[in-house]
């Protein structure tokens, strides 16, 4: 049986994937005993069982007489023997007649013993036959009403589902057992991992089926137009978006909503300009230094691939590109 599992998030319960139920065997076969019960087969079985325990007992009761009177037999034979019987002829007659009487009972308690043996056999085999379908028709029945271990918390399932309830637990308290893990009335599980499968990105499921915003950790920079008066051509960082159901409206003056960015769709160039915007003064002077010693370097190298080229103004035109260079330098960082 499936569930949907859910995570309670900044007060929505929103669903968060699936899981499944526990059957318990036990209450399962206990739930479904009555209705096994009254399966034809099972009345057959039970009658069936009945015949066979009688002849079995019938057996065992004849086993015991046969081996009862083995005894008195072999008490007999030993009797017999003694001079007190042999010197009297009515005492040897009797143990005579005794040993013939145990002789015909044991014949009757093997014949017996066979009889209501082969019977139970009998009876066994016709409920090997009978035993197939009855295992077949019980299996289904627990199949199709199983009885189920309840849900971890936050788990939910379809209605109509049984559960596996203490024993003391009052009618009322199942009821309100069940409606704490039963999906609201028109939901069901199927639908609701649908809706779930198929959600975007910044998108959440809730438990009552409707889509929830979800653009938590997101961030958004904007830059102000070059038509304001203050602080033209500036980028700005909006707080980080931290709550379900938030959005860039949340975080983002109105004014910039058409120009603002999320801070994972920001370009190469405009990631530049926001970490160039966000150095201190001196940070930019350390930073001029290095592109300046950087484009020493550049310049000395194409200088070196003049002279080897025999360009005879090698010198002038490395100078030339070394200062337009430098120039632009000490715009961009303000020197």
């Amino acid at each position: 049986m499936k569930t949907i599992k859910t995570k309670e998030i900044d007060g929505l319960t929103i669903i968060v994937g699936a899981g499944m139920l526990s059957i318990d065997s036990v209450a399962t076969k206990l739930a479904a005993t009555k209705e096994i019960i009254e399966l034809p087969e099972t009345i057959e079985m039970i009658g069936q069982a009945k015949k066979k325990t009688t002849h079995q007992k019938a057996a065992h009761m004849a086993m015991a007489t046969g081996r009862g009177l083995i005894e008195i037999k072999k008490t007999e034979e030993a009797k017999k023997k003694t001079p007190e019987v042999l010197n009297d002829p009515d005492k040897a007659n009797a143990c005579f007649i005794k040993i013939k009487e145990c002789d015909a009972g044991i014949i009757k308690s093997e014949s017996e013993y066979k009889n209501q043996a082969g019977a139970a056999n009998v009876v066994n085999e016709e409920i090997k036959v009978i035993l197939p379908e009855f295992d077949r028709k019980q299996k289904d029945i627990k199949r199709k009403n199983p009885v189920f271990c309840l849900p971890n918390a936050g788990e939910y399932v379809d209605t109509g589902v049984k559960f596996l309830f203490p024993a003391d637990m009052t009618d009322d308290q199942k009821k309100l057992e069940c409606d704490g893990v039963t999906l609201p009335d028109g939901q069901g599980v199927d639908s609701l991992l649908s809706l779930f499968l198929g959600k975007s990105e910044n998108e959440q499921i809730s438990l009552a089926g409707k889509n929830v915003d979800d653009f938590r950790g997101c961030k958004y920079w904007y830059q102000i137009p070059a038509g304001d008066i203050v602080d033209a051509g500036k980028w700005i960082e909006s707080e980080k978006i931290v709550k379900l159901g938030n959005t860039m409206k949340t975080v983002v003056v109105d004014d910039y909503e058409d120009i603002a960015i999320n801070e994972k769709d920001l370009t190469p160039e405009q990631s530049e300009e926001i970490r160039f915007q966000a150095l201190t003064a001196e940070n930019k002077l350390i930073e001029f230094d290095q592109k300046k010693a950087g484009l020493m370097a550049q310049t000395v190298t194409m200088m070196n691939e003049l002279i080897i080229l025999n360009d005879p103004d090698s010198l002038a035109k490395s100078q030339k590109f070394y200062n337009t260079e430098l120039e632009k330098l000490k715009i961009v960082y303000g020197q």
